[in-house]
């Protein structure tokens, strides 16, 4: 790849002067048709040219609107980005859709950086570039586009830079010890950019190596190869655009909503046995018995989360179920087991506006927990395959691809040394009419209770088919589910304490 980018290009300065005003008038009115995009875009600048990036990207934010650009250079971590998962900093980062992002010292520059230092072995670094391929995989499916560009100069254009910086004072600043380390290794970093670039290069992300000893002919390449994305981009907007108001015209139909549902897919049959059936809702615990264990297994879980806390280690406990199965009830015996500044809950609505600009994941990395706390979601990032698959909020392919979308970001969650806990609390439909009902004739239950519980109530059917393809497809060896019978709420609280204290106990 790197040898394609030492064929000794240039750009005269005429030509360069030609070329550059045409260039950037149309690079910021493709950017401002662009904020109207469903798409963002993130633009990746690195190299073996460290100083060529620094210009590349000022360059950029020159010549297109600075306003609707967000420019990143990812430095050494800092101690809230050490206390999470690796990609946890680059998550929070993501443009929304119609923003722009340029990002520098990224997650595929870290991993070379590592390998080069010896930091990472090479399964490590196999590991890593697979989890590259899927986070911008998992970010081209959701409508980002990924430019990414590796500025090369060859050893001696290097050589001949550093010399230079040496001779005169005024330009040695551009040159760190960075620099003249990759001289000094440079063929055997060469190899390692080689191994990485390639397995990094997909058909959703490839690199584009631009030879960099020119800065004119760099820059304009750069800007040209940004200007045909673009295009590409807008033009399939268009044209997309077009023929769904042909079919409107044709239909006499008027133009679906952003938050409108989508005709959902058509659910198979009800199966015969199901893994929600293997649940044996008989379970029971009478209220002595409970009063008792209840508060055995809350000191238990006490002092587990204390020496996980004094230890550094994190959890993460997600609750789904049926409406009015008790998740708020079983979270609200867990907390009376911690300490107030250990945990923080994350009740889960539908999205906002700004969540809605970003991959639906975008939301629930933002609250993956700093070392020693304890994050409980009541509902998670399940809604994809639950909610949005049965209600047609997602369309059939995006959540048929959320499956492996979700068991990476948990895989990565517990590759973090996260303690992660799934549970999803099962009740019958009898049952959840009775509760339905109580909350109804209770006044300080009422809240809890509305038309859209009764109108879900309608598709059961549907939701149990969503809800055992989840459990088959995410239950994991590293992200198990623990289905809990909860027609009977003291066994299912008890259950559920009992549980996370002994995955907190497993994981000390």
């Amino acid at each position: 790849m790197l040898e394609a980018a030492e064929i000794g290009s240039s750009l005269s300065r005429e030509d360069y002067k030609k070329r550059e005003p045409e260039l950037r008038w149309e690079l910021v009115q493709l950017q401002h048709r662009f904020k109207a995009s469903k798409s963002s875009m993130i633009i990746v600048v690195e190299g073996d040219d460290r100083p060529g990036c620094d210009d590349v990207m000022n360059v950029l934010n020159a010549w297109m609107d600075p306003r609707f650009i967000e420019t990143q250079a990812f430095g050494l971590p800092t101690d809230e980005e050490r206390e999470r998962p690796l990609f946890w900093r680059y998550w929070r980062a993501l443009p929304a859709r119609g923003r722009i992002a340029i990002f520098s010292t990224e997650w595929t520059l870290w991993t070379i950086a590592a390998r080069m230092r010896g930091n990472i072995d090479e399964r490590e670094m196999e590991h890593r570039t697979d989890q590259i391929r899927r986070f911008e995989k998992a970010l081209a499916d959701d409508g980002t586009v990924l430019v990414k560009f590796w500025l090369h100069i060859s050893k001696r254009e290097l050589k001949k830079r550093l010399k230079a910086g040496e001779k005169n004072p005024e330009e040695l600043w551009r040159y760190r010890q960075e620099d003249k380390t990759i001289y000094k290794k440079y063929a055997s970093g060469m190899a390692v950019v080689e191994t990485i670039l390639g397995k990094t290069s997909t058909a959703e992300a490839p690199w584009i190596a631009v030879e960099s000893t020119c800065r004119r002919h760099r820059d304009i390449t750069v800007a040209e190869a940004i200007r045909s994305v673009l295009r590409r981009c807008l033009d399939g907007d268009d044209a997309a655009a077009e023929k769904n108001a042909g079919g409107a015209k044709q239909v006499g139909a008027t133009k679906r909503p952003e938050t409108a549902r989508r005709a959902a897919a058509p659910e198979r049959q009800h199966d015969a046995h199901t893994v929600l059936d293997t649940v044996d809702l008989k379970l029971k615990i009478d209220d002595k018995r409970y009063e008792k264990q209840i508060v055995r297994e809350q000191a238990r879980l006490h002092r587990l989360a204390l020496k996980a806390a004094r230890k550094e280690r994190s959890a993460v406990l997600l609750f789904e179920g049926w409406d009015a199965a008790g998740k708020g009830g079983a979270i609200r015996r867990l907390t009376a087991a911690l300490n107030a500044q250990m945990y923080r809950i994350v009740p889960i609505a539908a999205p906002t506006e700004e969540e809605r600009a970003h991959h639906y994941l975008w939301r629930f990395w933002r609250h993956v927990p700093r070392l020693g706390r304890i994050a409980i979601f009541d509902r998670s990032w399940y809604g994809r395959v639950l909610v949005e698959r049965v209600e047609g909020f997602a369309a059939r392919e995006e959540w048929q691809r959320a499956y492996a979308e979700i068991n990476d970001f948990e895989e990565q969650l517990t590759d973090d040394r996260i303690v992660l806990c799934k549970f999803w609390l099962h009740i019958d439909k009898a049952e959840q009419l009775r509760r339905f009902k109580e909350r109804r004739s209770t006044s300080y239950k009422r809240f809890k209770i509305t038309e859209e519980d009764f109108r879900n109530r309608k598709k059961w059917n549907a939701y149990e088919v969503a809800a055992n393809e989840m459990v088959a497809r995410t239950s994991t060896p590293h992200a198990p589910w623990h289905l809990i019978a909860a027609n009977d709420k003291n066994h299912a609280r008890v259950e559920i304490v009992r549980i996370v204290a002994d995955s907190l106990k497993e994981a000390l």
